[in-house]
């Protein structure tokens, strides 16, 4: 009854059909299973593959003729391919493997088990027959026996679903499946009697692999033209190694070799059947299949062009690529460097410096000369002299070495040849006339030459210019103030408080200079009394032009200084004026302003539009500030704003569109606006926008000012606060607008596949948009693998920020581009879709007329696959088989499917 059970089982595990078994036939299978039969469910969604035949094996036990035949046990592995036979067993199907590994190759089949004649069939055999398609000889493989047929039993159907373990490379595999049996009517009790091919049919059910270990190659490349420099029209031999160090087979092999320029390729030297084509500058080999463990060469033979300049690098670089899964692509690339050297003869280089180390100097000074030579050639120059032109306005006092003056020059001709490295000093003094103007120019030149060819000759002139600099004073003033009373210790003016200041003259000149100190106090003796306590006691106070000065003249000593000081008392309020600034405030050097304590109004008003150009048909947005910065309330505040217009036409170069005050304007014209603020309490301030469009009137150049006044019908002690402008440029020349886009190549994209993101730029605007620079900012989950442009251009990769930027310079209007970046999703991204966010941004140097179009980004789609549940309700299965043979051994299954 158990075994029934376990065969319901199977029928909805493995869909067998049992309506081909009669009972006698499910007894005797029965019979020869005495040991415990092992389900195991392979949960197959992990992978993403569906509708497949379940990957569930029933695997026999030995039978009592072989009880060493082995128990096999199968994990959950992928199903990469599977296939359908035909109907008997020299027929064959083709089964696709898509990754080199070691599989586990399941072929499940019916077959019609008969007798021959009255011949028992004690034992048969099943063989499993595998090739790679296009191969000549099968491969066979041993999988199962089963029991013996009864003399005259009729013909019965049965399942036959065993594995084998293969080792196979990607490709199409052929498999076929053989039966054998013994025809002899003894028992061969473990013997190894011939087994005969027999005529029963084999009806293969399908054919299905399962990885188990994936097989990776890895190729690596070097490349070498054993040298480092190379002259023009000289030959180079360049030999490009290849390996695969791996047990695997690498399929469709490229090697690409990209040549540098000023290279003429001998194409006859190309080994191992390499196409050169000149037109990409490139060198292919299709290598097909490389083996496991192969180490070859390449080679090839150019001669560098007779007009690579010196020091050009020769970058040679080279590829390799295959078809194949390589655990790395690290060493898929190298490179190659040879510089091009061209001899230069050996000869004399002179060089000479002058410097007297000063910049100026004053009239009856001296001037001394430092003349420095030297050959910094690698050949001796001969017949060396060194030239030095005086300026006309100096008096020649003495040389070294031997110079000779004559008529304003100094000439030195050195007794002896200057080899390499050799070098030397002379000098010239002078003095400068005590009557040379303040501000003459003195310029000192000087040459060395030799009869000798040099390699340089801008070495060999050079300049000392110095200034004739007379003496002035340098006179600062400074002016301070203290507190000599202060009623109230809060630094304010009020009435009765004593006032000292301080006034200091410094001259920081190197002569002594004379100084009559004078210092007008209008504004003081307007709050305050007239001076007093004055010191030196020779200052004096003129009422009529309200000016305190100190006379005749004092002597200020050279770096020195001499001080002044007053005192005044400020009056009572009744004496102040009507009208005023409420402070005191004085200018003599430093301005000093000292707050008169009393109520008053000050109202303040800004205003700013935030840029310094724009374009006909721009908003501009003008933000206007306020406040009442004095202590008493400001009534009936009015605040005007005058919109930009021409002179000439009387036209608004602006067009008003809306504010955000809160209250209706009212309006003048379409040029004047004017709210009603109302009163404005001490500290109380406010803000509000004002929105214009630029007309199309106003030019390139315009110059468009912006006033706005703010009014009180109270008394403004501080008027100077009352208005403020802005002004605006208008600039509406051609102008360069690039713009970047961004696609990727697939979406969804699953775990550890590649793909590209393809990114296009251009500039769309009238000029030639400078230092374009391209930055794309990669997201998590992907990997760079390589990148590639149309046209080239250079780029760096920052692994810690994942960004790539490419340098693209200077784009001409209409020109553009193609990027190709390819990635690779990691295989440990979550389970299910993930959405990642590619960004790339594009910017130049010089103004760019739409920003919008500057960046883009591309969302991609990660899928990883989940184990998905095996159709059906939640069972808990424990099914237990007692065998009924004497070696029964009794096991538990445990099945357990889980709706996902």
């Amino acid at each position: 009854m158990v075994f029934y059970l376990f065969l319901t089982i199977l029928t909805k595990v493995k869909s067998i059909n049992l309506n081909l078994m009669n009972k006698k036939q499910l007894s005797k299978l029965a019979h020869k299973t005495p040991l415990v039969i092992i389900i195991l469910a392979m949960l197959m969604g992990t992978f993403g593959i569906q509708n497949l035949p379940k990957p569930e094996y029933i695997v026999h036990a030995a039978d009592p003729i072989r009880a060493d035949f082995p128990i096999v046990n199968y994990g959950t592995k992928a199903i990469l391919a599977h296939g359908y036979p035909g109907w008997k067993s020299e027929n064959q199907t083709t089964l696709t493997t898509t990754q080199s590994g070691r599989y586990q190759v399941g072929l499940g089949w019916i077959i019609d088990s008969h007798n021959i004649g009255s011949t028992p069939q004690y034992k048969e055999r099943f063989y499993l027959n595998h090739r790679r398609s296009g191969d000549v000889n099968w491969t066979q493989l041993y999988l199962t026996e089963d029991g013996y047929d009864i003399a005259g039993a009729p013909e019965v159907s049965r399942f036959v679903d065993n594995v084998a373990t293969i080792d196979m490379e990607a490709g199409d595999y052929e498999f076929q499946a053989d039966h054998y049996a013994i025809y002899t009517g003894v028992d061969p009790s473990g013997m190894d009697p011939e087994y005969t091919h027999t005529t029963e049919s084999v009806d293969p059910e399908y054919v299905q692999a399962i990885l188990l270990e994936a097989f990776l190659t890895n190729l690596s490349i070097t490349k070498t033209d054993n040298t480092n420099t190379i002259h023009p029209l000289e030959y180079l031999n360049y030999q490009v190694t290849y390996s695969n160090t791996t047990n695997i087979l690498a399929d469709n092999v490229v090697v690409t070799d990209t040549l540098p320029i000023y290279i003429v390729v001998d194409e006859a030297s190309i080994t191992n059947a390499g196409t050169y084509d000149s037109t990409t500058h490139k060198i292919t080999w299709n290598l097909g299949t490389v083996n496991p463990n192969t180490f070859a060469t390449l080679e090839f033979r150019v001669q560098v062009t007779g007009d690579a300049p010196n020091g050009f690098d020769l970058h040679n670089q080279v590829d390799i690529t295959t078809s194949t899964a390589e655990t790395t692509t690290s060493d898929n690339h190298a490179e190659d460097h040879t510089t091009v050297v061209i001899e230069q003869p050996s000869l004399p280089n002179l060089t000479i410096e002058k410097d007297d180390g000063e910049t100026t100097v004053a009239p009856g000074a001296q001037l001394t000369y430092i003349i420095n030579y030297e050959n910094n050639g690698d050949a001796i120059a001969e017949g060396v002299s060194i030239r030095d032109t005086l300026p006309e306005n100096v008096i020649f006092i003495e040389a070294s070495d031997n110079g000779i003056y004559d008529n304003q020059v100094v000439q030195w001709d050195l007794d002896n040849s200057l080899n390499p490295g050799d070098s030397g000093m002379v000098t010239v003094t002078v003095r400068v006339p005590e009557n040379t103007p303040d501000g003459t120019v003195l310029e000192n030149l000087v040459e060395i030459n030799t009869i000798s060819e040099e390699s340089n000759y801008d070495d060999n002139y050079d300049d000392d210019i110095t200034t004739v600099e007379v003496s002035e004073p340098q006179i600062q003033l400074n002016k301070s103030y203290q507190f000599i009373e202060d009623s109230d210790n809060d630094g304010k003016a009020d009435p009765f408080d004593i006032i000292r200041y301080t006034l200091r003259v410094t001259n920081n000149g190197d002569i002594d200079y004379f100084y009559a100190i004078a210092d007008s106090l209008e504004d003081i003796v307007d709050y305050g009394s007239e001076p007093f306590n004055i010191d030196p006691t020779n200052g004096s106070y003129n009422p009529d032009n309200k000016t305190i000065s100190w006379w005749p003249e004092m002597n200020i000593n050279a770096h020195n200084f001499i001080e002044v000081s007053f005192e005044v008392e400020v009056k009572e309020p009744s004496e102040w004026p009507e009208s005023g600034d409420m402070d005191l405030r004085n200018v003599f050097g430093d301005e000093i302003i000292i707050l008169v304590d009393e109520s008053y109004c000050d109202v303040l008003i800004e205003k700013d539009d935030g840029v310094d150009t724009a374009r006909p048909g721009e908003t501009l947005t003008y933000t206007i500030n306020y406040r009442n910065q004095g202590s008493i309330t400001a009534e009936n505040v009015i605040i005007t704003d005058i919109l930009p217009y021409s002179e000439e036409t009387g036209d608004p170069y602006v067009t008003y569109v809306s504010d955000t005050s809160g209250i209706t304007p009212s309006i003048i014209e379409d040029i004047i606006y004017y709210w009603e603020i109302g009163n404005l309490e001490p500290g109380e301030e406010g803000s509000f926008d004002i929105v214009v469009t630029i007309n199309d009137n106003a030019e390139d150049g315009t110059v468009i000012e912006n006033f706005v006044v703010i009014e009180t019908d109270t008394y403004d002690n501080n008027p100077d606060n009352n208005y403020d402008d802005d002004i605006t440029i208008i600039e509406d020349e051609d102008l360069p607008d690039v713009s970047v886009t961004k696609t990727d190549s697939q979406d969804p994209v699953s775990a550890g596949e590649e793909y590209s993101y393809i990114i296009t730029y251009k500039n769309v605007g009238e000029i030639t948009a400078e230092d374009v620079v391209i930055i794309d900012t990669f997201p998590a989950y992907i990997t760079f693998v390589s990148v590639s442009s149309d046209p080239q251009v250079p780029y760096t990769y920052n692994e810690t920020s994942r960004t790539i930027t490419w340098t693209i310079g200077n784009l001409e209007p209409g020109k553009g581009g193609k990027i190709t970046i390819n990635v690779r999703v990691n295989n440990d991204i979550p389970y299910g879709e993930t959405v990642i966010t590619n960004k790339v941004l594009i910017k130049n140097s010089n103004y760019d007329s739409d920003l919008d179009n500057n960046e883009d980004e591309e969302q991609t789609t990660l899928k990883r696959g989940r184990m998905a549940a095996v159709t059906g309700t939640n069972i808990f299965i424990i099914i237990l088989i007692t065998a009924l043979t004497t070696t029964a051994v009794v096991t538990a299954i445990r099945i357990i499917k889980n709706r996902a």
